[in-house]
């Protein structure tokens, strides 16, 4: 037998797609073919139905412990999970020759596996919703977890409390993960200490502008620091983008190891807490941190780090409690 009528055609405009997709060459219309034939892959592993005809939506048995009928919820993180692919593709993380000498259905079970779809469907669950816990205030996003239980996890839960207290602190991390300026450092005495500058250093593009303190630590950054503010800013931004990377190179790991042992994983877990702490309260590295203040060797870099990283739990009052039970143990270590 023969191939199907089209079924030539469209391998060869598949492969048209990966070649460019691994030159890095690719244009606006392959960037698009690319998203919706990821986008379908994560659809059919979640969603049944015809997906012109919206009242045909069902979720699949798989994710009902998930979404349970929520089709609109399972649609928003079909949504985002593809979205999130074409940033890696667009980060150059698809670069693969071995994409090559695949097939469609096989490179895309390498890019959406269906275990990690699995695993980011608790994350976006997680994350984004109340975990079907009942009595938290209107507005907060989880009693949750970076993310924990069977199906995955990235360590340690915070348990929502109805009287608010954890769970607002917990909207609050997630503010702080969308790197939203909402964070209160606060000084003990006149002036502040080695320690709490090196806190500002560090979270200075989170820290709320209406700070009480924040016009001591301008002051202060633009007179110890090389470079000054803008030095900081930028320095700031690189270890964003260096956290990001190590980020999708955990999702990529898995994505392209589906069968991989429940031991990689819970290492793999525990990687991403560490990397969710760095990315709200540690993106200098040693390394950057001695240039900005010109320390004299990189140890008194890491020094500064060491001694900021054990007192990090109260330098925040806000988030302080949550800190101490689920990042500061995370002690995101400089590569």
């Amino acid at each position: 037998m023969g191939e199907q009528p089209g079924s030539s055609q469209e391998s060869e405009g598949w492969r048209v797609i990966v070649e460019a997709i691994v030159a890095g060459t690719e244009d606006p219309s392959v960037a698009g073919a690319f998203w919706v034939a990821v986008e379908t892959r994560i659809w059919d592993i979640v969603l049944s139905g015809r997906r012109a005809d919206p009242g045909s939506h069902r979720v699949r048995p798989k994710f009902q412990d998930l979404f349970s009928t929520d089709t609109a919820a399972a649609e928003d993180f079909v949504a985002e999970l593809a979205a999130d692919a074409d940033r890696r593709r667009a980060d150059g993380l698809y670069r693969n020759p071995e994409f090559l000498d695949l097939e469609k259905e096989e490179t895309l079970q390498r890019i959406a596996a269906r275990s990690f779809v699995r695993r980011r469907a608790v994350s976006f669950v997680r994350s984004a919703g109340r975990g079907g816990m009942v009595g938290l205030p209107e507005g907060v996003r989880g009693p949750g977890s970076f993310d924990t239980g069977p199906d995955g996890g990235w360590g340690g839960t915070i348990e929502g409390r109805n009287d608010g207290g954890s769970a607002a602190g917990f909207d609050l991390l997630h503010s702080l993960l969308d790197h939203e300026p909402v964070l209160r450092l606060e000084i003990r005495g006149p002036r502040p200490n080695a320690v709490e500058m090196t806190a500002a250093l560090h979270t200075w593009l989170l820290l709320d502008p209406d700070m009480d303190d924040r016009a001591v630590f301008l002051k202060r950054l633009e007179g110890d620091v090389v470079g000054g503010v803008a030095a900081v800013e930028t320095a700031i931004r690189e270890g964003w983008d260096d956290v990001r990377r190590e980020l999708i190179a955990c999702d990529d790991e898995i994505a392209g190891h589906p069968g991989m042992g429940h031991k990689r994983l819970d290492e793999i877990d525990r990687r991403r807490t560490e990397l969710h702490a760095r990315w709200i309260f540690e993106p200098l590295s040693s390394e950057r941190l001695r240039d900005l203040l010109g320390l004299p060797s990189l140890n008194a870099g890491e020094k500064r780090n060491s001694n900021y990283r054990s007192a990090r739990a109260t330098l925040f009052p806000m988030v302080g409690g949550l800190l101490s039970r689920s990042l500061a143990e995370s002690e995101g270590s400089d590569e």
